[in-house]
Parts: structure tokens; C-alpha cells; sequence
């Protein structure tokens, strides 16, 4: 996608274009980059959920530990 969009870019600083032709460039551009920026955020989402599935704060049976807890119901100082 990102070529896809420096690509369109290059074709609005290159090309004589109408204003409808122009402005169609335009507005693939902003699709393109707001699917981009939903991909990156799925994935961003993905990893964050890998981080804490793998993170201190889950004990071994998977539950989450409660705050100021650890994993043997002790509170922690």
C-alpha cells in the first residue's frame, strides 16, 4: 500500500491532470492511507495482546493477577 500511494503521488506532482482527475488521486490516496493506518493498528493491537498474554501481570493458569497480589494470593510490598 505504501507504494501504491508514493506512486500516486509522484503521478499528481508529474502528470497535467484536470481538477476531477486530480481530485480522484486524491481521495485513493486517503483510502489508501486509512487502510494503512488499519493495518498498522490491527497489528499494533495483535502485539499488544501478545505482550500481555506473556506479561507478569497473567499467572500460569492464564486469570489476571490482581493489583498489589502475586501469584500466590501473598500482597506483594
Amino acid at each position: 500500500m505504501e507504494k501504491e500511494i508514493s506512486i500516486l503521488r509522484e503521478v499528481l506532482k508529474d502528470s497535467v491532470l484536470t481538477p476531477a482527475e486530480r481530485q480522484s488521486i486524491l481521495r485513493q490516496i486517503a483510502d489508501l492511507e486509512q487502510k494503512l493506518e488499519a493495518v498498522k493498528l490491527e497489528k499494533a493491537v495483535a502485539r499488544l495482546g501478545e505482550m500481555a498474554n506473556k506479561s507478569s501481570l497473567f499467572n500460569p493458569n492464564g486469570y489476571p493477577v490482581s493489583a498489589g497480589k502475586t501469584h500466590f494470593g501473598f500482597h506483594s510490598r
